[in-house]
């Protein structure tokens, strides 16, 4: 058993005292006042539950697990944007609602349609894992997903998990999880059209229809087109150019899907397809010629099956495939075309007995990439085993759960993860979680070969083990007022961390080499009072490396404000961004500014079926860099229209 197992630091010791606590209290809470015992009368005159032949199996709600619903809310540090958040906004790039919540950075490398890489808790993009309707995606190459690609109006909500999740999800979950989750079939037919256009040749449209029969068969498909002329992707020096070239960037986007019952249960067949094209530039200049495309495909099917009352097994099959092509008719290093596909299998079981629950299943994970241009195609298979207990009472909750993953390609692992949670008052809880996690080596760690470097197949995982503390307060007060707050102090070690280093003559390879510390504190609130709410998170994030400097591209302070207001036909909010000091590159080099940004958006419903939104971002024109030397948009406005029926 790998020995972050019998290790332990002072988050681990807190984690263990809070869930000591909490069993040696159990006893006692149940039988004290606290347990609200009911009286016979009240008894008896509760009518019986009426009887229910189908149940109806879909996603739901889930505080970021693998879960069915709790009755109580768990320990786990999760954010969720829902689908009334998402179409008010709704953003050129889906990667713009994740921005500066609580824990989350967000890192663009030239405008739409370059690559974006999301940081959770200052672990790397690589080194969080993104799931579609349970998918797995993202590249099998680089381990991280170009989120350019997928369109918001497809989009039910998104979970985002923080802290060490790789028992529960797997490889990968070092920094914690983020859930997407599509917008299901409906039982009626419906649907909707939208169209929009804004400044610099920002254009969009899209339709969706949704529809079934008598009988619970369920279907849809929707396809959105969008282009937007954006900015140059490098920022170029204004005394050699004056007037940079923009690189544009296109991208169409297909889904559709059936929903069959399957006795108490369903069965989801889906398909997912995205295009894009985009123009890119050099690391340092303008590139006219340097074109690349993209091409994204997901298809599967989900089962989630009832085998009783207390009982659910889930069934996935998946597979998700990635192509980029690149073409520049003057630099030949430019030129490349790389194939990766992404096959799961899940099965998972979820039990539910009373205040006790079990988790468990296997998962199956088989990548394969294809270098065209090189002619080198390679794999990797992973194989992992999980399972986790969890109590929940009304001043109690706990969970423990252990994983066991093997790789063809790299060490087997163990890890495991416990979580408590003690209803200090009513709405008050305190919070604990502490696991380990890993990364295996990525496909280019491994095998990758070019002029300049080459692959590693030696590479041993990265691993990290941490953990939170904090208290997260829920309260339903008189006169309309309510209001939910969440505060939690966080730590995370990580060694064997995969870096390229240069072996001599500018020939670079990875290796494990280094360690890291990641520790600071994240708080999120959210008001509201009648058709008002103000919503607010902040994070502070302190990084170090072996030689004791800041990891690059990590701000030590970021943070969102947002205020409005949702009335019957109306609805208006303000959202200001703001992200600290950081630099680029390792050793503190290429510093890059602090600043902040001012986003507005309205909509109104001008009938019962026709809605108008318009977005304004960066509404003060402030410019600013989020990666030292690569574009960032100016002010961008974009108004929209939408049908439905």
């Amino acid at each position: 058993m790998h020995r972050f197992l019998v290790s332990s630091t002072r988050w681990g010791a807190v984690t263990l005292m809070l869930v000591t606590t909490c069993f040696l209290a159990t006893p006692l809470l149940a039988t004290s006042v606290w347990a609200n015992p009911v009286s016979a009368e009240e008894t008896a005159a509760d009518p019986p539950p009426p009887e229910q032949p189908l149940i109806e199996v879909r996603e739901v709600r889930v505080e970021g697990r693998r879960l069915r619903e709790r009755r109580f809310p768990s320990s786990d540090a999760v954010t969720v944007i829902d689908r009334e958040e998402i179409e008010a906004q709704r953003p050129q790039a889906l990667v713009d609602l994740l921005r500066e919540r609580a824990g989350v950075d967000v890192r663009s490398t030239g405008g739409p349609g370059k690559q974006s890489s999301v940081s959770i808790r200052g672990a790397s993009g690589d080194q969080v894992r993104v799931l579609v309707d349970g998918v797995l995606v993202g590249s099998a190459t680089t381990g991280e997903y170009n989120w350019a690609n997928l369109s918001s109006h497809e989009i039910e909500r998104i979970e985002i998990l923080r802290g060490p999740q790789t028992t529960i999800y797997g490889a990968s979950a070092m920094g914690g999880v983020i859930q997407i989750f599509t917008r299901e079939p409906e039982a009626g037919i419906s649907g909707s059209v939208h169209a929009g256009f804004g400044n610099r040749g920002h254009r969009g449209a899209g339709f969706r229809v949704s529809g079934g029969t008598k009988e619970g068969v369920r279907a849809s498909v929707s396809m959105e087109h969008s282009t937007i002329n954006g900015v140059s992707a490098v920022v170029p020096d204004p005394d050699l150019d004056s007037s940079p070239e923009v690189d544009p960037f296109r991208n169409t986007t297909t889904t559709a899907q059936i929903s069959v019952p399957t006795g108490r249960g369903r069965a989801r067949l889906f398909w997912r397809r995205a295009d894009a094209q985009t123009e890119l530039d050099n690391l340092s200049t303008d590139n006219e010629a340097f074109d690349q495309d993209t091409r994204q495909r997901s298809f599967g099917l989900d089962w989630r099956q009832p085998v009783n009352d207390h009982w659910t097994s889930r069934l996935l099959l998946s597979q998700h495939d990635d192509r980029i092509v690149g073409q520049d008719p003057n630099l030949s290093f430019n030129n490349f075309d790389i194939e990766s596909k992404r096959r799961q299998v899940a099965w998972t079981h979820d039990v539910a007995w009373g205040d006790f629950g079990f988790l468990g299943g296997v998962d199956l994970e088989v990548e394969r990439a294809v270098n065209n241009d090189a002619g080198i195609r390679n794999g990797t298979r992973r194989t992992g085993v999980f399972g986790q207990l969890r109590y929940d009472f009304e001043r109690v909750g706990l969970s423990a759960g252990v994983r066991k993953e093997w790789n063809n390609r790299s060490s087997d692992e163990w890890t495991y993860q416990l979580g408590g949670r003690l209803t200090l008052l009513e709405g008050l809880d305190l919070l604990a979680n502490f696991g380990t996690a890993f990364r295996a080596p990525t496909l280019n760690e491994l095998f990758f070969t070019s002029p300049f470097s080459a692959g590693n197949p030696d590479l041993r995982p990265e691993r990290s083990r941490g953990g939170d503390l904090g208290l997260r307060w829920i309260c339903s007060c008189e006169g309309d007022l309510r209001w939910e707050a969440d505060l939690r102090a966080f730590h995370q070690s990580f060694e064997d961390l995969i870096e390229f280093r240069d072996q001599g003559g500018f020939f670079f390879r990875p290796v494990n080499v280094e360690r890291a510390r990641m520790s600071g504190a994240e708080a999120s609130m959210r008001l509201d009072w009648r058709s008002l709410w103000i919503s607010t998170s902040y994070t502070l994030l302190r990084t170090r490396d072996t030689a004791g400097m800041r990891l690059a591209r990590r701000p030590r302070h970021a943070g969102r404000l947002s205020i409005g207001g949702d009335w019957d036909r109306f609805r208006v909010e303000v959202v200001v961004h703001a992200v600290g000091k950081s630099h680029s590159f390792a050793a503190e080099r290429s510093p890059v500014e602090s600043y902040w940004t001012a986003d507005v958006h309205l909509s109104a419903r001008l009938h019962e079926y026709l809605t108008a939104r318009l977005s304004v971002r960066n509404l003060t024109n402030h410019g600013y860099e989020e990666v030292s030397g690569r574009g960032t948009l100016p002010r961008m406005a974009f108004f929209s229209l939408e049908a439905s029926f």
